[in-house]
């Protein structure tokens, strides 16, 4: 095994800037449609504004459809800008957090950060709140949730 070249987080690492890093990765690979950077920075189960991709296998569907099919539906997504903004624990944002999936999804995962994100496409002045779900587990961290940002209300 070449250690320089293992996909191994270190287990000391500052969780939140651990997930911010990780949420980043993981924009680039949706934005780029990078479907082995997906791989490594996802894992099941998986909730997608809504939709719970319950096991590898369904990930990976996921994975090949946006892939595939967003990039044809004409989507520029190199226009858009991101703003990681802080991070928080799983319980911090539940406090907060308005949609009813997303907590229930939520509660059922231990070891999770939750990372704020704020999308921007200028040319259209949309602004988009999104939350990006992280489980760090010693030596390892994959994104398991993106979606949107809706406070409680």
């Amino acid at each position: 095994m070449d250690l320089a070249r293992a996909e191994v987080d270190l287990p000391f690492a500052d969780s939140g800037n651990q997930a911010r890093d990780l949420a980043r990765r993981h924009i680039q690979g949706l934005v780029k449609r990078d479907a082995p950077l997906l791989r490594k920075t996802a894992d099941a189960p998986y909730f997608f504004g809504g939709f719970v991709m319950k096991n590898r296998q369904e990930l990976e569907q996921g994975i090949g459809y946006w892939c595939k099919e967003v990039g044809k539906q004409g989507e520029d997504l190199e226009k858009l800008t991101f703003q990681y903004g802080r991070s928080m624990t799983a319980a911090d944002y539940l406090r907060r957090a308005g949609d009813d999936k997303l907590r229930d999804f939520l509660t059922e995962t231990k070891d999770l950060r939750v990372v704020q994100v704020t999308v921007r496409m200028p040319e259209k002045e949309m602004v988009q709140a999104l939350v990006i779900v992280v489980r760090l587990t010693p030596g390892n961290a994959r994104v398991i949730a993106l979606a949107e940002d809706m406070p409680r209300k």
